[in-house]
């Protein structure tokens, strides 16, 4: 946490907790999506997180902590997909903007908030229409995009969406917008904001990435202890190369080098065991916006050290 200058984040899907005070005081933090894997908020996790205007918490999420999203002084809107999500004490900020929180009728979180008195239920698929009376319309629930790591190319990411409702169904293009960043071209990451038309409502800010071109034309030879690669010279969008080895084709453990300079085109290491068989690979990075970018390693390489 306190890191007052972060703006975003990528949570990696496979993490299931995050834990307490994580992303406290980013004052500057607003464009996150929570992973279907989270299954644990903590408490005072995103603690004093002012520019979140909107959060949705995934139907896996178990547990939610008290004051995990406290004294965030922007936020207006909450949705709750979980039937069983618990709350661990009130996790929401008091008497700030925070207009509604939807959740499902009779789901636990419903029953915590309406037996505390919260008057800003709202009920998943009961929203009132403008014109008066109930929608029919199962509210939009699922955001994704078609792709959401690519390897840079030269050419502009565009990456589709797909919106789905509560009942799995796909909703038609014509009900929303989708905006995406300027560029989308370089390393880095983009934000793609879609918004809903009636008789949907709210809007959903998902991320993806670019990251570095992968090395190509390698090659690896056997030296005395040790090995050389070499590789295309490259030079757009990168920093800089990695190389690693290691005597198992699991890459667990590895040895890797120092960051070699973007204007090198090979690379040699002299302590390895002789008469060793060992697998190399190498990889590009970039730094964009104080973000360090990885490409793939590449295919390993598998020599054996001279004596």
């Amino acid at each position: 946490g306190w890191c007052s200058s972060l703006e975003a984040i990528n949570i990696p899907n496979g993490v299931t907790a995050i834990p307490h005070n994580c992303f406290a005081i980013c004052q500057s933090l607003k464009d996150f999506t929570i992973p279907e894997s989270i299954t644990d908020i903590d408490y005072q996790a995103f603690y004093g997180c002012n520019e979140i205007t909107e959060l949705e918490l995934g139907e896996n999420i178990q547990k939610v902590g008290s004051s995990s999203f406290a004294d965030c002084g922007k936020l207006e809107k909450v949705t709750v997909w979980g039937k069983d999500t618990e709350f661990d004490g009130y996790p929401f900020p008091y008497d700030l903007k925070l207009k509604s929180i939807y959740v499902y009728r009779g789901s636990v979180v419903d029953k915590y908030l309406t037996e505390g008195g919260n008057e800003l239920v709202r009920y998943i698929g009961e929203e009132e229409l403008a014109g008066g009376g109930s929608t029919d319309v199962s509210p939009a629930k699922t955001f994704k995009l078609a792709k959401k790591i690519y390897a840079y190319n030269g050419n502009v990411r565009n990456p589709k969406v797909t919106v789905k409702d509560a009942d799995g169904k796909v909703i038609a293009s014509d009900y929303y917008t989708v905006k995406y960043s300027k560029g989308c071209k370089d390393v880095g990451t983009y934000k793609v904001t879609i918004k809903m038309k009636e008789p949907y409502s709210g809007s959903k800010v998902l991320t993806f990435k670019i990251n570095p071109a992968k090395p190509t034309r390698v090659s690896v030879s056997a030296i005395s202890k040790g090995f050389t690669i070499k590789w295309k010279k490259q030079t757009e969008q990168i920093d800089g190369f990695q190389v690693r080895w290691s005597l198992k084709s699991s890459m667990k453990p590895s040895s890797q080098s120092k960051d070699i300079r973007k204007t090198r085109t090979n690379y040699s290491y002299k302590k390895l065991k002789a008469n060793k068989r060992y697998y190399v690979q190498i990889r590009t990075i970039k730094k964009a916006n104080s973000i360090t970018y990885y490409s793939d390693w590449t295919t390993k390489k598998r020599i054996k050290a001279k004596p």
